[in-house]
């Protein structure tokens, strides 16, 4: 008798064991599919990065080419008014 009831005692410890290593193999397979995840994110982000960066900064430029054109306008019409303006003071 005694060995039949060590035996039913084991057999929820080995129940378990196995519980755990399923467990275990999932929570792998979970942290790979995560990695996974990780590496296609990351790969996905650099590509349209790489893809659209580059025009961004042309158009960047472009507007900082268009404001400089613009502020340059304005300071000669500004320059060339205050030296007519000059002009006139030296004039009687």
């Amino acid at each position: 008798m005694p060995e039949a009831l060590g035996e039913t005692n084991k057999d929820p410890v080995r129940e378990k064991r196995a519980k755990v290593d399923a467990l275990r193999a999932k929570a792998e397979d979970e942290k790979a599919k995560y990695e996974k995840s990780i590496s296609v994110t990351r790969a996905m982000t650099m590509n349209n990065l790489q893809m659209g960066l580059p025009h961004v900064f042309q158009a960047m430029t472009g507007f900082a080419n268009v404001c400089t054109q613009a502020f340059e306008s304005v300071h000669n019409q500004a320059k060339s008014t205050d030296d007519l303006h000059n002009v006139k003071m030296i004039l009687p």
